[in-house]
């Protein structure tokens, strides 16, 4: 077996996260070393990103300094970037570098780096990811979107919605589980959207019961399953019936909410659900949790925003139970059809209204935390340590931190909060 040294760089989401792990896996197999940074790598692999421009650019400038940090290597773009690579036009002076490969679908990657399949159509790669570098391993249920929201550009490099099987699904978090994980986060690029190509498979929340079924039983209390972020019109009453009877989902959701004016929302193309439906489900939800985890994305200045759009949106930050929320002012992403649409809003004018929406979150975090503080305990995955210093996550999707514990693996374990910390919560060992 020859062996040669890589270098992986990961740009967005965590179905990309998860795509990374299976490639390294592969390589390594076929005798990869991965170092440390790129400048001693023979191939330099780059996982693009192209969500918004800012993603698209990022993953340019990835490429450019990979050339000039170490000229000699290989270097190979995949991701969602790739697709879109031959529509990109470098601004006049920008920094510019090409790929030496530029491969779409990342099962072609899998024999090694310059190993590639001929003519792959498959969305999963074959077989299940059998380890990972990541404390709370990504398991991909599904792949592709064809919702068309008129600002994403997802539908363009992802392609079509594609379901993985279930079987497939539960063997791959059976052997986290199996291996000491305590946490496994189920993604997709739209999990609204499982089982719609294969009607065999059901919907998302008849996988997520049948993954109840087979590890509840043996696993419930030592292991959890998190959701990643999901569209608020999965919260049906099937939905809603599924989520109050886990026992291995985290009380924890994250909902791409996008907006509170309906207005707003249909013209971006999401007016399947409402501000009304979201705090009627959220509030089922929190009824039957207590306290419950909840985190959304949303876009301020959309085109067209007025003032009273502006408005919904601030009512329903309020009146959610957020404990985090990710709040963006609207970029026009070139290619979608929201960057042609009329009354597009000033940039300073959308930063402030992002900046006011946030200011609001803050508040609603701190009280969060606070109510967080009187709990007895909470059940933490470690993520990382530094010097003295141990990180987790808990159940609710608080970063939680502490000091003197003991070696701790990938395992939960239960921990009291004490006090704040900047960026989530101090905690101490339970007796």
């Amino acid at each position: 077996m020859t062996q040669f040294t890589f270098y992986m760089l990961t740009l967005g989401c965590r179905v990309n996260q998860y795509e990374t792990e299976f490639i390294h896996s592969q390589w390594e197999k076929a005798g990869g070393v991965e170092c440390g940074d790129m400048d001693n790598a023979q191939y330099i692999c780059i996982n693009s990103c192209a969500v918004t421009s800012n993603a698209e650019r990022e993953s340019r400038n990835a490429i450019y300094r990979a050339r000039r940090s170490n000229p000699e290597a290989y270097i190979i773009m995949t991701g969602c970037a790739a697709r879109l690579f031959n529509s990109f036009r470098p601004r006049k002076n920008a920094f510019w570098a090409e790929p030496d490969a530029i491969i779409c679908n990342k099962n072609d990657l899998l024999a090694g780096p310059k190993g590639l399949a001929e003519n792959s159509q498959d969305f999963f790669p074959p077989g299940i990811l059998e380890t990972s570098r990541h404390s709370r391993p990504v398991v991909k249920a599904q792949d592709g979107c064809d919702r068309y929201c008129a600002y994403c550009i997802v539908p363009g490099s992802r392609g079509k919605p594609k379901s993985r099987h279930p079987q497939a699904i539960l063997a791959e978090i059976s052997s986290f589980l199996a291996r000491g994980w305590g946490e496994v986060v189920l993604s997709g690029i739209n999990l609204h959207l499982y089982g719609k190509d294969n009607e065999a498979y059901g919907d998302f929340w008849d996988l997520l019961n049948f993954l109840e079924t087979a590890l509840a039983p043996s696993c419930a209390g030592n292991a959890r399953i998190r959701l990643s972020s999901i569209d608020p019109g999965l919260l049906n009453g099937k939905g809603l019936e599924a989520i109050a009877q886990s026992r291995l989902l985290c009380p924890h959701l994250h909902l791409s909410i996008q907006h509170g004016s309906s207005g707003i929302l249909k013209k971006m193309n999401r007016g399947h659900y409402s501000a009304a439906m979201i705090l009627d489900k959220v509030g089922q939800i929190s009824s039957s949790h207590g306290i419950f985890g909840l985190g959304a994305d949303f876009i301020a200045g959309f085109p067209g925003e007025t003032e009273s759009d502006f408005e919904d949106l601030l009512d329903l930050i309020k009146n959610l139970p957020l404990s985090y929320a990710h709040i963006f002012p609207f970029s026009s992403r070139p290619g979608t059809r929201a960057a042609k649409f009329p009354n597009q809003i000033p940039r300073k004018v959308k930063n402030e209204r992002a900046a006011i929406a946030r200011k609001l979150l803050e508040e609603k975090r701190a009280a969060f935390l606070e109510s967080l503080l009187k709990l007895k305990n909470v059940q933490i995955a470690a993520e990382a340590r530094e010097a003295e210093t141990g990180k987790g996550l808990n159940e609710y999707y608080i970063p939680c931190y502490f000091q003197n514990f003991a070696d701790i693996d990938y395992k939960l374990f239960r921990a009291r909060p004490i006090k704040p910390h900047k960026d989530g919560l101090w905690v101490e060992p339970c007796d």
